[in-house]
């Protein structure tokens, strides 16, 4: 019997030749494919059917059959592991390992997969909320909500750290000024002095200060002169 207008619509409208001539995958399978990479697998009855989990594979290593980057294969599909990780050796010490490849099977599993790799370099679930304990000797407890107090709290410490360190200096300074003036006023000769600060990796810096020169006399000497001369005027001689 001779096929109708509308089931010659349907054979048109599915590509029946095509995928009905047992030599290609029907749409059925197809649909069910689709399916399967979104993660909707069930039997006829609506069961659940288990399916294969995540699994690593270490970079270099050739990944096994079915499995491609950037498509789908027959078996799944291979994401990059962009985050290094530590393994521990058979010597039982800590090693840095760069990442390889996960295997997944589903567009969950996929999307589960690039979740994991954020929070291993980002810290999402630590960084959402934690406690820190003060820097300031206390045992008090610092809390978080989210890294972006934390960095508002860093930024604002920052800001306070440099505008003490500028007063610091400006403190520095006037002392500075303050010693040469008193130095200039008991008639002392000055000179700018040196002394060495190891600033790390092997380096040093000279930082300058006010200074008496080598062979300028003493306070004290001075004093034993004022003292010598006075004596002489009334007569009386200061041995040496």
């Amino acid at each position: 019997m001779a096929d109708s207008i509308r089931i010659k619509e349907i054979h048109a409208a599915i590509d029946a030749g095509k995928y009905g001539d047992g030599r290609t995958a029907n749409l059925a399978w197809h649909i069910a494919e689709i399916a399967k990479i979104l993660g909707n697998h069930s039997d006829k009855d609506g069961n659940p059917i288990s399916i294969n989990q995540r699994k690593f594979v270490k970079e270099g290593a050739q990944l096994p059959g079915g499995y491609h980057f950037g498509q789908w294969g027959s078996e799944g599909i291979a994401v990059e592991s962009i985050p290094n990780r530590f393994v521990i050796d058979p010597f039982g010490r800590k090693k840095l390992e760069a990442g390889g490849a996960v295997l997944c099977h589903t567009l969950p599993q996929m999307l589960a997969e690039y979740l994991d790799q954020l929070d291993a370099s980002l810290g999402l679930q630590e960084g959402a909320a934690f406690e820190i304990q003060n820097t300031d000797g206390s045992r008090k407890i610092a809390q978080f909500e989210g890294l972006h107090a934390l960095l508002a709290d860093v930024a604002y410490s920052v800001s306070q750290i440099s505008q003490n360190s500028s007063q610091a200096q400006i403190s520095s300074l006037k002392t500075q000024a303050i010693s040469k003036e008193i130095l200039r006023g008991l008639g002392l000769p000055i000179v700018t002095k040196t002394f060495s600060l190891d600033v790390g990796e092997k380096k040093k810096a000279r930082v300058p200060f006010p200074g008496l020169a080598l062979d300028s006399p003493s306070i004290t000497r001075m004093l034993g002169w004022g003292l010598r001369g006075q004596s002489i005027l009334v007569g009386h001689k200061v041995k040496e």
